[in-house]
């Protein structure tokens, strides 16, 4: 955002940021009921067996899916703050300063990883609950595959529309 910033800009810059803020507060909620029912669905499962309860602790995939899960809550909780900070911008002195300092694309990417890096978690987090029922654990090539081409599938489209459209507007310029 080179140069002064305007109220039209200021009005329409504060509905991006409070619809980033709003996502990302959809996707935090998400997150809090889907590990509410994992931890149950865990209690249920295991109440009855320490040897399976141990498993499960000790499960690689458990604690994996467990830290993916956080950084995926501190994804979300970054977008939404800094998304409602700026959605009442009206409140900061020097607001256009602030403007022009913040990135829409940026909390959006980091509300986009959010999502995928919570799907990978609650994935993992499931493939450590089939796990720990398994005599014989899971070969962690299988699972790093299977993650490998989901986040092939997820990300190749987004960098493929990111890039393909700066290219195409730097051949526009050019001709």
């Amino acid at each position: 955002m080179a140069g002064e910033i305007n109220d039209n800009d200021i009005d329409k810059l504060q509905i991006c940021y409070d619809r980033i803020a709003n996502d990302g507060l959809k996707i935090l909620r998400y997150n809090l009921v889907i590990i509410g029912i994992y931890i149950s669905v865990i209690g249920f499962l295991f109440q009855s067996s320490p040897e399976l309860q141990y498993r499960l602790i000790t499960s690689y995939y458990t604690w994996c899916g467990a830290f993916v899960w956080l950084l995926s809550s501190f994804y979300v909780l970054f977008a939404y703050d800094t998304s409602r900070k700026l959605s009442v911008v009206n409140f900061y002195p020097n607001m256009g300063r602030l403007l022009e300092k913040t990135n829409p694309r940026t909390l959006t990417f980091n509300v986009r990883a959010a999502v995928y890096t919570s799907a990978i978690a609650f994935s993992l987090l499931g493939v450590g609950i089939f796990d720990s029922f398994l005599p014989v654990g899971i070969a962690l090539e299988y699972i790093g595959v299977s993650a490998f081409i989901i986040l092939v599938v997820a990300v190749i489209p987004l960098l493929v529309t990111k890039y393909g459209l700066f290219a195409k507007r730097t051949l526009e310029e050019l001709f």
